[in-house]
């Protein structure tokens, strides 16, 4: 599932990055003069689901760092940031969208960010809390390498395990807390914890 900073960050490199795995160009609405074009936001005269939000703030997710060791062979980098999206059915949130990135800034994607050097996606995060998700729950994760550094090939690495365990979740204050680990289909590994912040630029609408 694409999102906002992958998709910029590989509008920025060669065709070829396109055909092998890279999401395609995103196109939104205009939201007029002031709003960020980048952000899709829920209808505010639509509040979010009660039922979603009852019983999903658990723990303290409200402070905490990022530190997720990736590992490719004899190579490796700490990802220090996380950012969070909700993919939505209509104004119900139904999962967690999580990026982790090395060199990113402390400001939510937009279409002016710097691309980081390396980005792990994790889609489909179920709102379990506390709890343990994994691959068999669809929860799919993607490296990608914009740097170069950790990995040649253009094209992403794919989550073949996944482990998401969330320890603090809650969508009113837009935080989760986790621990995870990962095993991609080129042999890398990316293992730690997490504490993402929620962006609007991140979330999914049908």
């Amino acid at each position: 599932m694409s999102r906002l900073r992958v998709a910029l960050a590989c509008s920025a490199l060669p065709l070829v990055l396109g055909l092998a795995g890279c999401p395609g160009p995103i196109i939104e609405p205009d939201a007029g003069p002031g709003h960020d074009a980048g952000a899709r936001e829920p209808d505010a005269a639509v509040p979010t689901d009660a039922s979603t939000d009852a019983g999903l703030s658990t723990g303290d997710a409200g402070s905490g760092g990022t530190s997720v060791l990736l590992t490719e062979g004899a190579m490796s980098a700490t990802l220090d940031r996380a950012f969070l999206g909700y993919e939505r059915t209509g104004t119900e949130i139904t999962a967690l969208y999580v990026e982790l990135s090395r060199g990113a800034d402390g400001a939510c994607p937009s279409e002016t960010s710097p691309v980081p050097q390396q980005i792990i996606t994790v889609d489909h995060i179920a709102l379990t809390a506390p709890g343990t998700v994994t691959e068999a729950d669809g929860v799919a994760a993607r490296f990608f390498d914009f740097e170069g550094t950790l990995r040649m090939e253009i094209a992403p690495a794919n989550s073949t395990s996944a482990s998401v365990e969330v320890t603090a979740l809650d969508l009113v204050a837009g935080t989760a807390a986790a621990t995870i680990s990962l095993v991609f289909d080129d042999g890398g590994t990316a293992v730690g914890s997490f504490h993402a912040t929620h962006c609007d630029s991140l979330d999914v609408m049908p």
